[in-house]
């Protein structure tokens, strides 16, 4: 038996812990006995979670101490916790998706742990999609943390980390997966998936690109594609793999540079001797615009290195044209290279 909470400033802060994938077992295991304790507990915890979870959906990288400052400051300003927590509700349909998925430390415990099943059966998938213009940092409900690139969609089952650990992606995400080794992290996507216990890795399969990459940073992970029947590619820190989806074509090499693979999650754009092609791929997304580039000069090769937050797209395309190689110009709101 756990020593009983006393107070609700220890409860705000399991809460935090665990809305932020920071709680260990014992924390855990106080919060759902102390959830059960009473109805009015029960109703304490799901309104927090609300709460929480209204403090930080609008805001394009998470944070947990910014989101607990507002978190406490909320909860002191609101006269009628009730009536603001039923109109949140009603008011986000983001917050109801993804409050699901908290309340799953709500239920009896041995409906957690008998039933799972069954309940993996019962609850909806929970998708996440960063806009373009936008990235994303996100911790899973196992505690695993996840960065989703522009136009990136993620979706898992309610029911993560209790039965299973599987993640539907498309687009872009660097993920450092918690250890589980009872239960493996898997990540499915178009013509590729692969599976990890705990590591670090860059993933990327966008579906208007014909090819799809893993860059392992830490750890171990199996590969396997649909285009190459029973064959697994097991790979090892600093590998580089590329899969062709058009081909079935598979390179794997080293790669030192990890640190400027996952440069997009620090609002850089690294480019290291990319086609022009590629590299309007990837501004057409971080920046949300069109860009159109004639087959002429779509494969010449660029390197160089922008910050998302400091340099417009027009000022990374000014650059590339100082080169004297491509010109540019802005027809029907619209980049036109060539």
């Amino acid at each position: 038996m756990h020593k009983s909470i006393h107070s609700h400033e220890e409860i705000d802060e399991l809460i935090v812990s665990y809305l932020s994938g920071q709680i260990n077992e014992d924390s855990l295991l106080k919060l759902q006995e102390w959830s059960r304790e009473s109805s009015e507990n029960y109703a304490y915890i799901r309104q927090h979670f609300e709460l929480w979870i209204s403090s930080a959906s609008n805001i394009k990288v998470f944070n947990k101490d910014a989101a607990y400052f507002r978190f406490h400051n909320r909860i002191s300003s609101i006269p009628d916790k009730k009536d603001f927590f039923l109109q949140s509700f009603l008011r986000s349909h983001v917050i109801y998706k993804i409050a699901a998925i908290a309340l799953i430390i709500l239920l009896p415990f041995a409906g957690y742990w008998y039933g799972n099943k069954n309940l993996h059966s019962k609850f909806a998938d929970v998708t996440i999609e960063t806009p373009f213009g936008a990235h994303t940092k996100i911790y899973l409900p196992d505690g695993s943390l996840a960065w989703l690139n522009a136009g990136t969609k993620l979706k898992y089952s309610q029911s993560f980390g209790v039965v299973d650990r599987n993640i539907q992606l498309e687009g872009e995400g660097y993920f450092e997966v918690t250890t589980n080794k009872h239960i493996p992290f898997t990540i499915n996507s178009n013509k590729l998936s692969l599976q990890v216990i705990g590591t670090k890795f860059n993933f990327r399969n966008y579906v208007d690109e014909t090819e799809t990459s893993v860059n392992l940073i830490e750890g171990s992970i199996a590969l396997h594609s649909s285009l190459h029947n029973s064959e697994q590619f097991i790979l090892k820190p600093n590998d580089y793999f590329i899969l062709n989806k058009e081909t079935g074509k598979v390179h794997i090499s080293k790669n030192e540079l990890t640190d400027e693979v996952i440069a997009w999650t620090r609002n850089e754009l690294f480019f290291d001797e990319k086609p022009l092609s590629s590299i309007c791929q990837i501004l057409s997304r971080a920046y949300d615009v069109e860009i159109i580039v004639a087959d002429s000069i779509s494969q010449r090769l660029f390197y160089g290195t922008f910050y998302r937050d400091k340099q417009s797209v027009n000022d990374i395309l000014s650059t590339i044209a100082s080169t004297g190689k491509i010109k540019y110009k802005i027809q029907n709101d619209k980049y036109m290279i060539y």
